[in-house]
């Protein structure tokens, strides 16, 4: 599996013919943004596997600050997923 901007994903091409079809429906999905529900269950949901301990008013803030137009990008929430995963502790991460 790999993700690739939408920008790039013509290049894939040059995968075939090692990768029968780089480019077909039947072998891509387009990740869509999430609503700021989704977006909070996601960090949830992270949080969760990765024994991190996330306040709820720290969940939602998050949420606030990455939503534009009522969406969350898949890469912003992954980002910072990946920041607060790196910085996890014993102590919870508070606002």
């Amino acid at each position: 599996m790999i993700s690739i901007r939408a920008d790039y994903f013509a290049q894939l091409q040059s995968l075939a013919p090692a990768i029968p079809e780089p480019t077909s429906t039947l072998t891509t999905y387009q990740l869509q943004n999430f609503d700021a529900s989704q977006a909070q269950q996601i960090l949830n949901e992270a949080a969760k596997i990765d024994a991190l301990s996330l306040q709820p008013e720290l969940i939602k803030a998050l949420v606030n600050d990455l939503e534009h137009d009522g969406l969350v990008r898949p890469a912003e929430l992954q980002i910072v997923a990946s920041r607060l995963k790196a910085v996890k502790s014993n102590s919870p991460v508070l606002l």
